[in-house]
């Protein structure tokens, strides 16, 4: 949970009374750069832990922005889990293939893992289910949620999101109050 600090509420009490439509919009404002923040430090933060693309990560993270009738931002890791390739895989011309999911471990060799094209017209990793050529399975690493909802990664968005949501909302306040006690 994110919270807003003491000080910035007894200022938007006493701005309250004075223009309540200023606070509701500099709430509104302060929430939906703290969202985007949020969206852009994610795919960041994931990928200090593990080796996923970028792309794979953006590609399934979405952003919910706050309106006039709901303040509520939301951040949303959707997909199943990624195919092994979106993770760093080394593939040697002898040997196994070897992948790394978590950065700072080790290559770890795959029995049986091999690339190459099913009959549906897939190619990428594949791996035999038993001891005949087919059935061929396509192997998965974590899903997007699973990195997401780490405990490193959710506090390091939580400090990043309660940063940005208290300095964004201080200076939407004053920026607008600025501006109405300049008019009178």
């Amino acid at each position: 949970m994110i919270k807003i600090s003491a000080e910035n509420i007894k200022n938007a009490q006493k701005m309250l009374e004075i223009a309540p439509k200023e606070v509701t919009n500099a709430a509104l404002a302060a929430i939906n750069t703290a969202a985007t923040t949020v969206n852009a430090q994610a795919s960041k933060s994931i990928r200090e832990r593990y080796t996923v693309k970028a792309k794979a990560v953006k590609k399934h993270v979405k952003k919910y922005r706050a309106n006039k009738s709901n303040l509520t931002a939301k951040i949303i890791g959707t997909s199943d889990r990624l195919l092994i390739t979106h993770f760093e895989v080394k593939r040697n011309k002898k040997g196994p293939v070897k992948v790394r999911v978590l950065k700072g471990g080790s290559l770890k060799s795959v029995p049986g893992m091999f690339f190459g094209t099913t009959k549906r017209g897939f190619t990428g990793a594949l791996k035999r289910i038993g001891k005949a050529r087919y059935p061929l399975d396509v192997p998965h690493g974590p899903s997007i949620p699973s990195m997401f909802g780490n405990g490193d990664v959710m506090r390091k968005l939580t400090a990043v999101a309660d940063e940005t949501l208290n300095k964004r909302f201080e200076y939407e306040i004053s920026c607008r109050f600025n501006k109405i006690w300049r008019e009178e």
